[in-house]
């Protein structure tokens, strides 16, 4: 992988090989340095929150990929912009449901990130929305503990069966899962 995580990798290559657009409502959370070239080349960036964004955007997209704000009323900090990253008051579910709704376009796919926490509140945010959940990557830390975090794929298209696929960070050796390092 050329990022830190398989997530870095994922990111760089859509940039790099579908440069699109980026919303991010803090202008401090968006850097890219100037080894990141390519990335300042093919990214359109907008320093606007999702609903504003919702409102100027005239295009759908193909991808969507998004980790949100997820908690609601807990591990509140003191700090605000560690609150606006972790904490959806700005952003609800119901908020960023209605996005993928009118951002996505019909074949699309949009994935989503939330703590395990979190999942059941998203998934009725989706149904709500008419959207559906045609994936779950179910985030284990390790063999021995359960998941903590699902990528969730949303489609706006009705599935015939949701599929669920572990996805281990660290095997039973707590070594980092071939998987993982690939």
């Amino acid at each position: 992988p050329r990022g830190e995580s398989h997530a870095d990798d994922l990111a760089y290559r859509l940039a790099y090989e579908k440069a699109k657009y980026f919303a991010e409502k803090d202008p401090d959370a968006i850097v890219i340095g100037s080894d990141q070239v390519a990335w300042r080349e093919r990214l359109h960036l907008h320093h606007i929150d999702l609903q504003s964004y919702v409102a100027i955007c005239k295009q759908q997209y193909d991808v969507i990929i998004s980790n949100p704000p997820f908690f609601e009323n807990q591990l509140r900090s003191a700090e605000s912009k560690r609150m606006q990253a972790f904490h959806d008051d700005s952003l609800s579910k119901a908020d960023l449901a209605a996005a993928i709704v009118r951002l996505l376009d019909d074949h699309g796919k949009a994935y989503m990130l939330y703590p395990t926490s979190e999942w059941t509140n998203w998934e009725k945010a989706v149904q709500d929305a008419g959207l559906h959940i045609a994936e779950e990557l179910h985030i284990y830390p390790n063999t021995r503990k359960a998941h903590n975090r699902i990528v969730g794929t949303i489609v706006k298209y009705p599935v015939a069966a949701k599929r669920i696929t572990p996805f281990y960070i660290r095997n039973a050796a707590n070594e980092y899962d071939a998987a993982f390092v690939t």
